[in-house]
């Protein structure tokens, strides 16, 4: 249901009564996953099954026993049929843990290959700023958000963006009336995750300094 929160290895949503995987990955599945292919796909499968685990899976571009073995057995658990392959539809990759958000089709209904299903987010809370300059700030780092109550909490830059805009509206933004030659302006946005055990911390300080 909305809301809920779908973790590696859980069932995101259901086709024809039978569970979809979800599996965390930035490669998206596009062909069936089993002993007869290799590949950068298997390795991320892979991956999964060693963080949910199964040890004895080596992780690699090769499906072996081993992995037909672990794939087995979380089919078995979530109800499908632990044949140790994941064919097309049975399992998908999100770069993260997700939060369901909605249904995007009503229960009953008839759904086409490829049609969404249910709009999902990251479980990773975020902050957005707007900087003046980004020198020396890369995707990966680590910094440090400062909070309105003067406490700070750490976050990790995960995308670093410029976009262009005309000085004449950050000029009208900025004062209210008045025009400016059109010249050409850049804002420089950050995005940077935060740790959930912050997120309590960093709301409290953002309400307080509401309050």
């Amino acid at each position: 249901g909305e809301g809920t929160t779908i973790d590696r290895g859980g069932v995101v949503y259901r086709v024809d009564e039978k569970p979809v995987l979800l599996l965390v990955g930035d490669l998206p599945v596009y062909r069936d996953l089993d002993w007869t292919v290799t590949g950068d796909d298997i390795r991320q499968l892979e991956e999964n099954l060693v963080a949910l685990g199964y040890t004895d899976v080596t992780v690699d571009e090769e499906y072996t026993s081993s992995t037909a073995q672990a794939v087995a057995d979380i089919e078995e658990s979530v109800g499908l049929d632990g044949d140790g392959k994941l064919t097309l539809g049975e399992v998908v990759f999100t770069p993260t843990p997700v939060r369901i958000d909605a249904a995007s089709v009503d229960l009953g209904a008839s759904v086409q290959p490829g049609q969404e299903v249910v709009s999902v987010s990251s479980t990773t809370p975020v902050v957005t700023v707007v900087l003046e300059t980004a020198d020396d700030l890369a995707v990966g780092q680590t910094v440090s958000i400062e909070l309105p109550d003067g406490s700070a909490t750490p976050g990790t830059v995960t995308e670093v963006s410029t976009t262009s805009a005309s000085a004449a509206s950050t000029s009208a933004a900025a004062s209210g009336a008045g025009t400016s030659d059109g010249a050409a302006t850049s804002a420089i946005t950050a995005t940077i995750s935060v740790d959930p055990s912050a997120v309590a911390a960093v709301v409290a300080a953002l309400t307080g300094a509401e309050g």
